[in-house]
């Protein structure tokens, strides 16, 4: 826990916790169907003899549209003085918009849906029963995590053993996945308080 952190804890201040991490990433998903998801990107970018700033990316994958994301804000450029404000307007259309953040443990599984709705309409013409049958185990939110991953991961093995899906497996592994790292909590909570 940070100083200021510790400050408004230990006097029960009831205002948001807002980091300057130089990077936060965060996945999230709309409470109701028809789900939507995004991903919301901050990186800080240091300047070389002017001041850095802080960039903002949300992003949206497109439905069939084989790894490709639809860029809902872009090379927003914040600076250290705006950073507050903006981090809270974008807390506020996320919640307004009825999206909630994944949580960490979840993560895995939230790039998996990605997945599945960018590659649906390949996936339909390719697979079988048998892959259908891991995938609906593993999107069923009822069931708890660890039965859903055995089910995500059944589900990656079968698509990694056939030759036509080489592709389909490196936007997975390589593009997809990979965005899962730099989870921020302090973001995370401030978006399902």
């Amino acid at each position: 826990m940070r100083l200021h952190e510790e400050y408004i804890t230990r006097h029960r201040l009831e205002i948001p916790v807002i980091r300057f991490d130089s990077r936060s990433n965060l996945f999230l998903k709309t409470k109701d169907a028809p789900f939507r998801w995004s991903i919301f990107n901050i990186t800080w970018r240091p300047q070389s003899g002017r001041p850095g700033f802080f960039e903002f990316v949300r992003m949206e994958p497109i439905h069939d549209g084989h790894g490709a994301f639809r860029c809902a804000e872009r090379d927003k450029y914040v600076y250290w003085d705006q950073y507050d404000n903006e981090v809270t307007k974008i807390v506020k259309h996320y919640k307004e918009n009825g999206y909630y953040a994944v949580q960490s443990k979840a993560r895995s599984l939230m790039a998996w849906e990605l997945f599945l709705f960018m590659f649906d309409g390949w996936l339909s013409e390719k697979m079988d029963a048998s892959f259908y049958k891991q995938v609906e185990i593993s999107t069923n939110t009822s069931l708890d995590v660890n039965t859903r991953m055995m089910a995500y991961r059944c589900a990656v093995r079968y698509l990694s053993e056939r030759k036509d899906s080489e592709r389909q497996i490196e936007m997975l592994n390589y593009q997809i996945m990979p965005m899962i790292n730099g989870h921020s909590q302090w973001l995370e909570n401030l978006i399902n308080a």
